[in-house]
């Protein structure tokens, strides 16, 4: 639901920009600060689609390279990546969530037309880097069912 959401505001944003544009180029006008919205509706969207495409397998990979192997082999490479994925978007969080608070404790505001508190967009995003970080170690990844235990594998969870 929240890709969708994510999707449709990216869709609805590109629309505003195009009349925007247009207005600009053909009546002059401008509707203000729309470049400033767009950027924290990308940054939200994505994050929240990072998460949603790790759970559903959908990253881009080499598997020209990975089908050349077993298994086992391919099992080590998705363990691999699913740890480096972890890994970076670990760090992400981590700096994100520091940025939003020290956004908060200097009480930052955007040095736009709309001084939006920097705190509401970096906090979003940050928000949606913890989340994207946690969705490795989930039980919903693919890969995470291929390794699980034999006796877990016949019983069924909510996630499988």
């Amino acid at each position: 639901m929240l890709v969708w959401l994510g999707g449709a505001a990216l869709i609805f944003m590109a629309f505003v920009i195009t009349v925007e544009a247009l207005l600009r180029k053909f009546a002059n006008v401008s509707l203000g600060s729309i470049d400033e919205i767009s950027i924290y509706v990308f940054a939200v969207a994505a994050t929240c689609a990072f998460g949603h495409t790790l759970i559903h397998r959908a990253h881009i990979r080499i598997e020209i390279v990975r089908n050349l192997f077993g298994a086992r082999v391919r099992l080590g490479f998705d363990l691999l990546a699913l740890g480096a994925f972890v890994l970076v978007f670990g760090i992400i969080a981590i700096y994100a969530t520091q940025l939003a608070l020290d956004s908060w404790a200097a009480g930052a505001r955007s040095v736009t037309v709309l001084r939006v508190p920097l705190v509401w967009p970096q906090g979003i995003w940050a928000v949606g880097m913890i989340f994207t970080a946690l969705s490795g170690p989930s039980p919903r990844v693919p890969m995470q069912r291929a390794i699980r235990p034999r006796w877990l594998r016949r019983t069924r969870s909510k996630w499988s």
